[in-house]
């Protein structure tokens, strides 16, 4: 054991150039937290996860990066197959056609000496400027912008004056570019996505997403509140976390193009309840309990600078509004992508992650839920499960005559661009979902989930104590162990797809529907699950496979939308008002619902 002292210790990471000092028994989570080196945190640092194993100097056995207390220097080694150093994120946007009519423009001024005598000042020139060649009435100056007005008229004979919502500079600038830079961003739970755009054309110059830097405090909401609770400085923590992650992603995003951040003039933000509020610094607290309100739902545009983003410093941050609960500004967005509320036909929306939201209607009626999925459908809380990333098994083929497996893995990408094979690390979401249908159509699992123990002898073990199911034999595998599907690890597939059948089932009964027309897959679950497993666990209603599609980020395409035609932020607010929020906890027959809901695909309930 390392003895206590009181001088700060040294932690480095292999791989890692950063050198960081901290004080005695800091733990290495929180250490790799301090240079953007994110270890799993499924259990929000309980200790109950066990996914966060970390090679330390000086110990033979692998430790928990949430429990070590570092009381000396120690180099740590993050293991390949929990880093998420290389998760694949597929953030695409799908660009759809909008009327351009963005919260910022850009004007152009003439000065000349002659001209400015007639004024009492140069303020007064340009403020008349604009009303008389452009007919702005201009309300007011942001001070950065009016402190640049001196340097700038002295040396230039023209002005780009940029224009927030007709009444208010928030930049001033010599002529440089003609185009005006906005940027949309969507925070999820798991990943970040920002989309770069030109405001005076609504072309994405680019796309880039990262992985959200909170999962090392908790991969899913729960987890993060939870540690808020426990935490005194838990919120403050988390907040510094995004807005770091946020000013990253903004830079890699410009560094792909010739723009640089403080270009950037105007802001659209989609994230759900929970993500939002630790990305303003508020309080979590009521999100933690019964009737899990949030501290505000609609909020006036925000500073960037007051919340430490880096983009123009008189630029806005323009919040999408939240609907109820856990049902957040991500919702907005996708609802706004996908216009559920102006079709005739009835349509069903999931965007399904750590966090399930359901939006069920058409222009008549629209209402939506939320529900814990949990970490599952992601790789989390799985004992193989990881990421999407090179060496996952995303694919899972069972043959019913003799239970052979055959499967595919997640290639890596050589800097040349090729694909190289790898051998298995664990399995993902998708390759998760596979083999749990798979299981039950060969048999292996029965409707209760329970693993028959007589199927299929050969590939049935026994793994510290558990009932398991082999995917990936040791010697196939790039860890030298057996990749498999624990009973543990089916019971929470089948919770996570409890939790979404039966909030569908309960939305269908107060819609009062025999059939749905259309199904929705938003978010990147959708782009990657495989539709006959899905429908075969009973994840889905049952319906035509043609009617069910997959949109990808519809929350970033929604957040790209309200960036580039402020019209389109009133008309979002305004559907927001009339959604009805279904409450699932207070919903009358929900829990039974739920219960018939585990079994696969389903037990029809009696009425």
């Amino acid at each position: 054991m390392s003895t206590p002292n009181t001088k700060k210790c040294l932690v480095t990471f292999k791989g890692y150039p950063e050198k960081i000092f901290v004080d005695p028994g800091t733990s290495i989570t929180e250490a790799a937290r301090t240079i953007g080196v994110a270890i799993p945190s499924i259990c929000g640092g309980q200790g109950k996860c066990q996914k966060c194993r970390v090679e330390v100097s000086g110990f033979e056995k692998p430790q928990l990066a949430c429990q070590f207390r570092v009381y000396n220097d120690v180099q740590v080694i993050v293991p390949e197959d929990i880093s998420y150093s290389e998760y694949a994120i597929d953030k695409e946007v799908q660009e759809k056609s909008v009327e351009l009519s963005p919260a910022v423009k850009k004007y152009s001024v003439t000065i000349n000496d002659r001209d400015l005598l007639n004024y009492r000042s140069k303020w007064e020139f340009v403020e008349d400027t604009l009303r008389r060649e452009h007919g702005l009435k201009v309300e007011k100056v942001d001070y950065p912008a009016l402190a640049k007005l001196k340097d700038i008229t002295e040396s230039a004979g023209q002005l780009d004056v940029s224009v927030w919502m007709d009444k208010e500079i928030i930049d001033i600038s010599a002529p440089n570019d003609e185009s005006v830079y906005g940027i949309a961003v969507d925070i999820g739970t798991t990943t970040l996505a920002a989309y770069l755009c030109d405001l005076s054309t609504g072309k994405v110059l680019t796309t880039r997403s990262m992985l959200n830097p909170q999962v090392a405090c908790g991969e899913d909401i729960l987890s993060r509140i939870t540690y808020c609770l426990k935490n005194r400085s838990g919120v403050s923590e988390l907040h510094e976390v995004i807005i770091q992650g946020v000013n990253r992603l903004i830079k890699e995003t410009c560094d792909s193009t010739t723009i640089s951040s403080h270009q950037i003039m105007d802001m659209a933000l989609a994230g759900n309840s929970c993500m939002l509020h630790l990305f303003l610094g508020v309080d979590v607290a009521t999100l933690g309990v019964p009737p899990f309100q949030p501290v505000f739902s609609t909020l006036s545009d925000i500073k960037a600078r007051d919340l430490g983003i880096e983009i123009c410093d008189g630029a806005y941050i323009h919040v999408l509004p939240l609907i109820a609960g856990f049902i957040g500004a991500d919702t907005s967005a996708v609802i706004l992508s996908e216009e559920p509320y102006k079709s005739e036909e009835v349509i069903l929306i999931i965007d399904a992650g750590t966090n399930g939201e359901l939006v069920l209607g058409n222009r008549d009626r629209l209402m939506c839920t939320s529900c814990a999925t949990g970490p599952a459908l992601e790789g989390g809380s799985i004992i193989c499960g990881m990421r999407a990333s090179p060496g996952a098994i995303d694919t899972v083929k069972i043959d019913p005559a003799n239970c052979a497996v055959e499967f595919t893995v997640i290639p890596e990408i050589g800097k040349d661009g090729k694909k190289k094979y790898v051998k298995p690390r664990g399995i993902c979401g998708s390759g998760i979902i596979d083999c749990v249908a798979q299981m039950y159509l060969a048999g292996v699992i029965s409707k209760n989930g329970h693993m028959k123990r007589d199927s299929c002898i050969p590939r049935i073990v026994q793994k510290n104590g558990e009932t398991s199911f082999v995917v990936a034999r040791a010697s196939e595998t790039d860890i030298g162990e057996d990749i498999v599907i624990t009973q543990g690890d089916v019971r929470s597939v089948q919770l996570a797809k409890a939790a979404i059948q039966a909030a569908l089932r309960i939305m269908i009964k107060k819609m009062k529907l025999d059939r749905l027309s259309r199904i929705v897959l938003a978010g990147a679950f959708g782009n990657v699950i495989n539709i006959d497993s899905a429908l075969a666990l009973g994840m889905f209603p049952d319906c035509p496979v043609d009617s069910i599609e997959a949109v990808g980020n519809a929350a970033g395409d929604g957040s790209l939308i309200a960036l580039l035609n402020t019209g389109k932020r009133e008309e979002i607010r305004n559907v927001v008002e009339k959604v009805e929020h279904v409450d699932l906890v207070s919903e009358e027959g929900f829990q039974r619902e739920f219960a018939y809901a585990t079994y696969i695909p389903r037990m029809e309930s009696p009425g």
